[in-house]
């Protein structure tokens, strides 16, 4: 059963990706499953100084899902570059390295710096809810975005994914704004802006005040946002992140016109869900009498087309 799936130059073996920030460097899973054969890695963010992240708290459940704020922790790039990518690469793991940065200056430099990877891609993260400056500001402000990614497009050697933030009041902008400066692939979305309070203490969670929410909950969330941001245009390619708990909540996103998903809070609960919903996906296709995963994204917009 043929799973793979291209999304422009990227070359994919399955249309799963573990998600930034929740596998680590990846290198954590491969007592788990053969990474290779089941998901692509997106490494936690990386930086260009070295982050020690937020104080703790970090973590803490809320109904649904978690709330998290870590702060973007990181070793920076000439660690990774150092101690990180050669390992990846001598495995010959499929990986893309998530990239952010509190000035344009930043990220232009990282970029340079793994230019040299073997990264299957650099995915830009615009969206971070978990620091006061860099990402948020330019996932939020159109023109902003444009001027960042007119200037990383011009020195990147690798194909270019765009993690767009889901805390804004119109997605489909922002979607346009990525394929006027000619960039087709984008990542909906990060976690949604919240917040916890203690109440034996009288005082919010976290020492930052805000987090990011994941899990399960913002689902019927992202999924909006997916379904209308591939009504944008033909052209776009959608990496879906956002909820998913089960193999059917993939096949959602699938229906509504995401070419892959990326699986995060899910591998904190099941470290083996991607070689499961890989499993799943086979015997879905077959059940179809299809004989590919792209023959199951055309038969999916073949139905979506008639809504």
């Amino acid at each position: 059963m043929d799973l793979s799936i291209n999304l422009g130059k990227i070359n994919l073996k399955t249309p799963y990706l573990l998600a930034s920030g929740t596998c680590g460097f990846g290198l954590e899973f491969e007592n788990f499953f053969n990474i290779k054969e089941t998901a692509t890695i997106i490494t936690k963010g990386i930086s260009l100084e070295p982050n020690p992240g937020n104080p703790p708290p970090r973590i803490y459940e809320a109904y649904g899902g978690l709330l998290n704020s870590i702060g973007l922790q990181n070793p920076g790039v000439d660690f990774f570059l150092k101690e990180i990518a050669y390992k990846l690469e001598r495995k010959n793991y499929p990986y893309i390295v998530n990239v952010y940065g509190k000035e344009i200056e930043e990220y232009i430099k990282i970029i340079e710096k793994l230019n040299s990877t073997q990264a299957l891609a650099f995915e830009i993260n615009v969206s971070c809810p978990n620091v006061k400056k860099g990402g948020l500001a330019f996932g939020q402000d159109i023109d902003t975005l444009k001027v960042l990614l007119k200037e990383i497009k011009k020195i990147s050697h690798k194909e270019l994914i765009i993690k767009l933030t889901p805390n804004v009041s119109d997605i489909k902008p922002f979607v346009k704004a990525c394929l006027e400066e000619g960039i087709n692939i984008v990542t909906i979305a990060n976690t949604y802006l919240g917040m916890a309070v203690d109440l034996k203490n009288l005082k919010p969670v976290f020492k930052k005040v805000y987090a990011g929410y994941s899990g399960p909950a913002i689902k019927p969330l992202t999924l909006r946002l997916v379904y209308e941001a591939q009504k944008v245009s033909e052209d776009v390619y959608i990496i879906a992140s956002g909820g998913i708990t089960t193999f059917k909540d993939a096949l959602e996103y699938f229906l509504v016109g995401a070419k892959v998903v990326q699986l995060g809070s899910i591998l904190f609960r099941d470290v083996k869900a991607p070689k499961k919903f890989k499993d799943d996906l086979k015997s879905y296709i077959a059940s179809l009498h299809l004989n590919s995963f792209q023959e199951l994204l055309d038969y999916f917009k073949e139905k979506r087309q008639m809504w």
